[in-house]
């Protein structure tokens, strides 16, 4: 009967299209917006243009956010936010005892790689496993004299308690950064997400819910920051003064690189920024869909053996993924081996950067890893985009349904 069921339901599978794990966002607007840029002859494709700038407004009108600066990537934000630091810090910055930088283990590479990369030292800290977020009470406890800065992540659109946090370096003085990567349009005790802190990072990447193909946003919500943010952007120059006329010539003043969007892969942003409420109310639509279904089968078989994710009252979230805990990872790898013969694609996320060669080198967790491995070790994301559609959500909860 088993072998029965099997090819039964392999053969159901097989005459089904396939479901991707991601897709990135195309918009028809997108596509013409760039086949109209190209065709009007434009004087330049590099960056810093009309189309930037454009893009800029938008993530000013649209979302409410800060002194937005386009970048080629998140890695590249984050790196701004982390040569922004350093110029902040100034003569403080002492190489021979490298100022501290507390972040989550559980995060994309890009959030520590761009603060170790100009000389902080890392000090990682435990997750919330309702958020898989920093954990508010390890970020208080790990603070010593030699922590300068906080990175928090806001995994999947969601956060931990931002107003708490900000609270708390605002009390200690120290730089609050987000990473918000994940983050466009989330919002915090109703208070756009991104706008906590001194700064904060955002991606356009293929698998985010507003796509460049590659790209980023600095936010910056302390101006002192912004000088210090524009000559790393602009490759360590004051060029920026100089297209302003506050100085007759640019020169090279500080540390920078090359963090400009083209203007191609802005032009192709633009309409999703713009639009972006009804890309948000889909994704959302389908978020839901999940929840409803996948909740019920969590009450029947159990939270230890199949959980769906929680998000805090405080948080108004963009459903920028859907994931599912299993007991560990074993039973995590047999269900996505499984939704892989029903045709159906779904991804693990991060190996803890503490447990990484280059995490042990650059840094140390801070206190118990109560949650971060063990965590980390349970999660399966399920296929989310805007090009999903509730029926494919209702095959992939039916083949895990099937699976229980």
């Amino acid at each position: 009967m088993a072998d029965d069921m099997t090819k039964t339901s392999l053969a159901l599978a097989h005459s089904q299209s396939p479901i991707p794990f991601t897709m990135p966002v195309t918009l028809p607007e997108s596509v013409a917006a760039v086949h109209s840029f190209l065709s009007s002859n434009p004087r330049a494709f590099s960056g810093n243009g009309v189309q930037t700038k454009a893009c800029q407004a938008a993530l000013s009108s649209v979302f409410g956010y800060n002194n937005p600066l386009l970048t080629s990537s998140c890695t590249s934000a984050l790196e701004m936010a982390a040569l922004a630091l350093k110029a902040h810090l100034g003569d403080a910055f002492d190489v021979a005892n490298p100022p501290v930088v507390i972040c989550p283990s559980f995060t994309f590479v890009s959030t520590t790689n761009s603060f170790a990369k100009y000389g902080f030292k890392l000090r990682y800290v435990d997750i919330n496993p309702d958020t898989m977020n920093n954990d508010e009470s390890a970020i208080e406890a790990a603070v010593t004299s030699e922590v300068v800065a906080v990175v928090v992540v806001h995994y999947g659109g969601v956060s931990c308690d931002m107003a708490r946090v900000e609270a708390f370096c605002k009390l200690k003085k120290l730089i609050l950064i987000s990473d918000a990567a994940q983050a466009i349009g989330a919002l915090c005790h109703g208070k756009p997400l991104a706008n906590y802190g001194d700064m904060a990072c955002l991606s356009f990447h293929d698998t985010k819910n507003c796509t460049a193909g590659e790209g980023g946003a600095l936010l910056v919500n302390n101006e002192s920051f912004l000088p210090d943010a524009k000559i790393a952007r602009e490759k360590g120059t004051n060029r920026e003064q100089f297209l302003q006329g506050q100085v007759d010539k640019y020169t090279w003043v500080g540390l920078g690189g090359h963090y400009l969007m083209s203007e191609i892969n802005a032009t192709y942003l633009l309409p999703q920024l713009v639009g972006y409420a009804a890309l948000h109310e889909h994704r959302l639509a389908l978020w839901q869909r999940y929840q409803d279904r996948l909740k019920a089968l969590e009450a029947r078989v159990g939270s230890d053996v199949f959980r769906c994710p929680s998000i805090p009252a405080y948080n108004q979230q963009n459903a920028h993924l859907y994931y599912v805990k299993l007991s560990d990872n074993t039973a995590r790898v047999a269900l996505r081996d499984y939704l892989r013969t029903q045709g159906i694609e779904s991804s693990f996320h991060y190996t803890p950067l503490h447990l990484n060669p280059y995490g042990v080198k650059t840094g140390a967790f801070a206190g118990d890893d109560c949650h971060t491995v063990t965590e980390a070790e349970r999660l399966l994301r399920l296929p989310l985009y805007h090009a999903l559609q509730v029926v494919d959500v209702d095959r992939v909860c039916a083949a895990i349904e099937a699976y229980y």
